[in-house]
């Protein structure tokens, strides 16, 4: 079993579980509680993740007594979990929590009476796959299995909230900061340097606010950066490029990021992804992320996004900017940024990604139209998009150390900036959208395979 897997549950959803398991025993009958996640699956470069979509405790009028065992339950309870995993195309995950102290790892008692039925379930499981997880206050353990074979041993179980919460098997030492993030660990913790340098941020779209973005995220001292765009410098966006020179024309963008990343610190790791974010490439390196930016200029782009980060439970921060000038002055000058979280409204739940607005992009402007060299390009101005992207760099670092209140960003929000004015105004998002195809989405991981 030389395998490790991820299991991966957003903050609202992990809370109920957590208060579940927490709760203690209901009588004499049982030692702690337990349920089921019932998960899809992402298979990444070098592991699987099991994205959590629904928690099934198990009930009061499931239980049995069964002598040496802290919790026993009877087989029409794994039939209906088996029942309804088929249904959801999802993989049966059981969990329960330890208190011992020490790091997590599943006791002898749990192994067994858990393998065989694990195993069981991976036999008759829709997919093949099930497994087992133990938490404990700041450890997780966990084995996955395949048609009746331990496969994987859990790295990770990560809870997507604000922070980011990343739960291994092992209580891990602090890190001693990066001399050059001396003052910001000052500022935000002596923690969030081994947080920064471990974490993956992709970024979509590297003009505008994009490159802003990249460079602001390599000084912060994020340890791997996904950089995608297709296109190629030319003159006449040379100035709203950050990092771009005056002899770059015909270089692609995803390589003078690259460079730019490598002349703040040359350590840091960097995926260049010279292609569309529609393209198998952008793709396979969206789902590698922990967090994705979008600074694209297409509505439907940004939809396409948001349904795949949703799928593998993967934060969004998005941001834009709109200016109208009457030949003259500049007449309007509106922006945005928007953070929207696993298990909270997603950004078609939003204004933005109204299904008006995506009508009349198709309408106005249908796919190919960014293409044609013929069509006019929209006005920018390079510290507008700066502003844009600094609040969104600092949501980024929100995310991974947890520098802000937990419960200031637990739904996601919305920034909206008007430049005429100076103004950069706060709304908090409320609730989803009823009948929501992006979050009807969630956590449904990869397209379903027999």
């Amino acid at each position: 079993m030389s395998g490790r897997f991820e299991l991966r549950i957003a903050d609202s959803l992990f809370a109920e579980l957590d208060a579940e398991l927490r709760a203690g025993p209901r009588d004499s009958l049982e030692s702690e509680r337990a349920g089921f996640l019932l998960c899809g699956v992402a298979r990444l470069t070098d592991r699987s993740a099991l994205l959590a979509r629904a928690w099934r405790p198990i009930p009061v009028e499931s239980r049995v007594t069964e002598p040496g065992y802290g919790l026993a339950w009877n087989a029409e309870f794994n039939a209906v979990i088996l029942d309804e995993a088929d249904a959801l195309h999802a993989v049966p995950v059981l969990v329960h929590r330890h208190a011992s102290g020490r790091d997590a790892r599943l006791s002898r008692r749990d192994r067994r009476m858990g393998d065989p039925l694990i195993a069981s379930m991976s036999r008759l499981a829709r997919g093949r796959l099930a497994a087992s997880v133990v938490l404990d206050d700041s450890t997780a353990a966990g084995i996955l299995w395949r048609s009746g074979t331990a496969e994987a041993a859990l790295g990770e179980a990560r809870i997507v909230g604000t922070p980011i919460r990343g739960i291994s098997p092992t209580s891990e030492p602090v890190a001693r900061s990066r001399r050059r993030l001396h003052r910001q660990s000052l500022a935000i913790g002596p923690a969030s340097d081994a947080a920064l340098s471990r974490a993956k941020v992709a970024i979509v779209g590297l003009s505008g606010g994009g490159s802003h973005v990249v460079q602001q995220l390599a000084h912060q001292g994020i340890g791997t950066l996904i950089v995608i765009d297709d296109d190629i410098v030319e003159e006449e966006n040379r100035g709203r490029l950050v990092g771009s020179h005056h002899d770059d024309d015909g270089r692609l963008k995803a390589d003078v990021m690259e460079r730019l990343i490598h002349s703040v610190d040359p350590t840091t790791k960097v995926l260049a992804v010279p292609c569309r974010s529609s393209h198998p490439d952008g793709i396979a390196a969206l789902r590698e992320a922990d967090v994705i930016v979008t600074c694209v200029d297409r509505f439907d782009v940004r939809a396409e996004i948001d349904t795949l980060a949703r799928r593998n439970l993967i934060p969004v921060i998005d941001i834009g900017m709109t200016l109208e000038s009457d030949g003259e002055r500049l007449r309007q000058a509106n922006g945005q940024v928007v953070l929207a979280l696993p298990g909270a409204p997603c950004l078609r739940c939003t204004p933005l990604l109204s299904d008006a607005v995506l009508e009349a992009e198709a309408r106005t402007a249908p796919p190919g139209y960014d293409r044609n060299p013929d069509a006019p390009g929209q006005p920018q101005v390079v510290s507008m998009n700066g502003l844009l992207a600094s609040q969104a760099a600092n949501l980024v670092l929100a995310l991974v150390t947890g520098y802000l209140p937990a419960d200031l960003l637990s739904n996601g929000g919305w920034w909206q900036y008007d430049a005429i004015q100076g103004q950069l105004d706060f709304t908090a998002l409320s609730v989803r959208r009823p009948r929501c195809p992006g979050c009807a989405e969630e956590g449904h991981g990869d397209p379903w395979f027999a």
